[in-house]
């Protein structure tokens, strides 16, 4: 068993949340999973498209969410699979639907909602939960399941840290978010 790589980030709005998307989607490797969890206007839909652009994703393909296709797929550099479970029922998939295809190619797979299909997730990804503080702040905590996203964290961290220079705050976190129990520290940029 792989030893648990996570790290927290305070965003401070949508550019900062697209900004660290577009920084991870620029080191997602083929067959990599996002799993994203938050509640409704947490971000996750920003933060695809900041992966996106870090995936060579053109401007002119609109990511939005898809709920009601449940599946996007765009072309970057790596292609990219979104999908959206916020319309499944938990547990509520059907196989001839073919997300196994998806999740297990050679594509980098965006999920939001991850926490709906949970059983059909592999057991290496990289989970992303997103929390709202405040009208504009976002907590985001990067948390990798398997050694493959457990180096991505690591590289994430390394980025966001030099790219922030001497402006890196470390804060204890907020009782009732999701680093609170683990005692971990977040960065905010």
């Amino acid at each position: 068993m792989c030893e648990e790589v996570s790290w927290g980030f305070l965003s401070r709005g949508e550019r900062q949340t697209i900004g660290i998307g577009r920084a991870l989607g620029r080191i997602l490797r083929p067959g990599s999973v996002v799993a994203l969890t938050g509640e409704l206007g947490s971000g996750k839909t920003r933060l695809t498209q900041g992966i996106a652009e870090g995936l060579g994703v053109s401007r002119s393909d609109h990511v939005s969410s898809p709920s009601f296709a449940l599946i996007h797929e765009y072309a970057g550099k790596i292609p990219l699979y979104h999908m959206d479970f916020y319309r499944l029922p938990p547990g509520g998939w059907d196989p001839e639907l073919g997300i196994e295809e998806y999740i297990w190619g050679d594509g980098v797979c965006v999920v939001e909602w991850a926490d709906r299909l949970t059983e059909i997730l592999p057991d290496d990804r990289l989970d992303v939960e997103l929390a709202i503080r405040s009208l504009r702040t976002r907590e985001i905590v990067f948390r990798a399941r398997g050694g493959r996203h457990g180096s991505i964290v690591q590289e994430l961290t390394r980025i966001a840290r030099a790219a922030s220079g001497p402006r890196v705050a470390v804060a204890q976190p907020q009782r009732g978010s999701p680093t609170a129990s683990r005692g971990q520290k977040k960065s905010s940029l």
